[in-house]
């Protein structure tokens, strides 16, 4: 499960004697500033869409849930094409119509076991009066694992046996397993009900303070993970409780899929000790990626159909949407919208004018040196497009939403450059998010290296994202910290550069 030097034999303490720990006030105080105004914008449009259509998503992402969770733990394997095929066309559906003898009867039941309390969940999470207590927790392992009867349980001399699975209940054995000569050390059978009812007695706490829902699923998860109060089957709980949390607050279910697994220990083993700042902003990567495929419904054409052959309506009809659509008209901004959107692009500007005067500083020489390195910087205001546009849309690609690049996209581009043999442009692009009218709009970061490649590097962890009607003195501190974290992965990438040219 972890990743430790060959031949070492160790014990992994996970539970430690001091029990379950709280969030301290800089985890507290954590926020995750685009993926909050991604979900406010979202429900603020969801009207919008065709309810037919997001009930398809959401369908669609309930079953992508229950395959993957269980992919992830090896309970079963299930290649990427069938994978899709249930997504797309449904768990029982699929298995029965297209899938049969590929799937064995006891995955179709843990499947379907997984499905129905996803579907539980998001029926549930609203009701105000079903709060998250030790009776609810027992209720959902009961209905997660009904249809596995066995497990593997380790007794006082470090001997591994089948033994059977109490489902509902809490363990009576120890489950600290063994893999590779290494021990990983969980919360005693004896400690658990203490254990679980402080765990819910500071998330309930929690929820009280108004903690960011991302900061409070993910310490759920983890410090349940940490009791691992159940003879098996929690680490599926753990990420049911996450969901729960993330559902209550109007997000979406956390879906943890094969590809992510690796990236998903690796932040689990770094809560273990100590710093949950990576759990969060993983978990706020999984819920932006969601919201990303939600704000492409937006997008969506109704399939072409026409009803007995009448091609000519038809086509006079998408003729008059075409010309509608090259019509000049006025922005559907607000003037407030459009205030916010230039005193962003300014406030962006002042952030990043004292970075690129202190890189000046160290890389433009006060006497002559052959290399004669110099910067210019160039904003890109208005209707002024200096080759930027591709640049942008291969950078927004790669966090998977579209940028139009018909609608005004003012940007900071700061061209560096070493000899001829040695270029640079960094940009700092502010543009819309999504191609419908939702008001939303990006920034991202990159740099490109040398003047002969259209590869780009993005230099931001996420795009910082806002609407119109955002709140500037919320957004103010909230675009400060992003301009440092992403000035320093654009001066990490030079440094790069330069190490591997000198």
């Amino acid at each position: 499960m972890w990743n430790f030097k060959k031949g070492v034999l160790m014990d992994y303490q996970i539970w430690t004697a001091d029990g379950i720990q709280g969030l301290n006030d800089i985890e507290k105080a954590y926020e995750s500033w685009g993926l909050s105004e991604l979900s406010r914008k979202f429900w603020q449009l969801k009207a919008k869409l065709p309810e037919a259509t997001y009930q398809r998503f959401l369908t669609q992402l309930k079953r992508k849930w229950a395959i993957e969770t269980g992919i992830i733990e090896g309970l079963y394997h299930i290649d990427r094409g069938t994978t899709q095929t249930l997504v797309e066309k449904g768990i029982v559906e699929a298995v029965y119509n297209e899938n049969r003898g590929q799937i064995s009867t006891n995955t179709f039941n843990i499947l379907t076991d997984h499905l129905s309390v996803i579907d539980g969940v998001m029926d549930t999470v609203g009701d105000e009066q079903r709060l998250l207590t030790l009776s609810f927790i027992k209720e959902l392992h009961q209905a997660l694992m009904q249809h596995q009867t066995t497990t593997q349980a380790v007794d006082s001399q470090g001997t591994i046996f089948e033994t059977e699975l109490i489902i509902g209940d809490w363990k009576r054995l120890p489950n600290n397993p063994s893999k590779g000569g290494n021990t990983y050390y969980y919360c005693p059978p004896e400690q658990v009900v203490s254990q679980m009812e402080r765990l819910l007695e500071l998330y309930l706490g929690y929820l009280a303070e108004g903690v960011h829902p991302v900061v409070l699923s993910a310490w759920l998860h983890h410090r349940f993970t940490q009791i691992h109060p159940f003879q098996d089957g929690n680490g599926r709980m753990a990420r049911t409780l996450a969901t729960i949390v993330l559902v209550k607050y109007q997000y979406f279910p956390l879906v943890i899929d094969r590809d992510n697994r690796d990236d998903y220990l690796s932040v689990l083993e770094s809560a273990d000790k100590g710093d949950m700042l990576p759990l969060f902003r993983l978990f706020a990567l999984f819920q932006e990626q969601q919201f990303n495929e939600a704000f492409k419904l937006f997008e969506e054409t109704a399939p072409l159909m026409v009803s007995g052959g009448n091609y000519e309506a038809k086509q006079k009809q998408l003729l008059g949407n075409i010309a509608s659509l090259l019509e000049e008209k006025p922005s559907q901004q607000s003037v407030e919208s459009i205030e916010l959107t230039n005193a962003v692009f300014r406030l962006l500007e002042s952030l990043v004018t004292p970075k690129v005067d202190n890189l000046r500083a160290v890389t433009v020489p006060e006497t002559n040196s052959v290399r004669d390195p110099f910067i210019s910087v160039y904003k890109l205001e208005d209707d002024v497009i200096q080759n930027t546009t591709e640049l942008i849309n291969l950078t927004s690609s790669t966090f998977d939403y579209n940028f139009n690049p018909l609608k005004k996209h003012p940007a900071i581009q700061i061209k560096f450059s070493i000899i001829s043999k040695l270029s640079f442009i960094i940009s700092f692009s502010l543009h819309n998010y999504g191609v419908d009218e939702t008001d939303l709009h990006s920034i991202i970061s990159f740099i490109k290296l040398g003047d002969f490649t259209k590869e780009t590097i993005p230099t931001c962890l996420s795009p910082f994202k806002f609407s119109g009607d955002s709140d500037l003195t919320k957004l103010k501190p909230a675009l400060e910290a992003w301009v440092e974290e992403s000035w320093t992965m654009v001066l990490n990438e030079l440094q790069k550069a330069l190490q591997q040219h000198y």
